[in-house]
């Protein structure tokens, strides 16, 4: 209760510390459907990770459809970043904003990328999501075997690499 108490408190004498961070700048670089490089106005370039949705990575089904799409949507754009976390890797995850459009939610309206149900902080991405696969929009269009969530595509890379590796150090089958 008390830890509750502090964080009221806080918030309320230090606002700003509990925004999240916005930051205005450049796409330098598409490298696929979730990832760019970022350059902000006041800053160093980053890796920057697309918040709220997961596309398929490039070796994947529909994995250069969706760079493609992301490319058309914001390659050299000015953009807004509204910064929610640093992942695992180092990058900075966030949702991008341009000319007043959440680039992310688009992605998935387009069917150009799944909700990102592990990571998502708004539930709207969802029934887009749906609304997409109903009316097979992008990788919706592709057949159902085809359709792997990139969650469970680079699991299935990473069995298949640890076996292989496996298999090598045995010295064969």
């Amino acid at each position: 209760m008390a830890a509750l108490v502090l964080i009221a408190v806080l918030s309320f004498a230090f606002p700003s510390a509990f925004e999240p961070q916005r930051l205005e700048g450049r796409v330098l670089r598409i490298l696929d459907g979730d990832t760019v490089i970022f350059q902000p106005d006041n800053g160093v370039a980053v890796r920057l990770r697309l918040s709220n949705m997961d596309a398929p990575e490039s070796d994947q089904p529909y994995g250069e459809e969706s760079t493609q799409a992301l490319k058309a949507m914001i390659n050299h754009a000015r953009i807004t970043v509204q910064v929610e976390d640093i992942d695992r890797y180092g990058r900075t995850v966030g949702v991008i904003y341009h000319e007043g459009r959440d680039v992310c939610l688009e992605m998935v309206k387009q069917g150009m990328a799944w909700a990102y149900r592990d990571y998502l902080n708004d539930v709207t991405y969802l029934y887009h999501e749906r609304l997409a696969r109903h009316e097979k929009r992008g990788l919706w269009s592709l057949e159902k075997e085809q359709r792997r969530p990139p969650w469970n595509w680079r699991r299935e890379q990473r069995k298949e690499r640890e076996k292989i590796q496996q298999l090598s150090l045995r010295g064969g089958p």
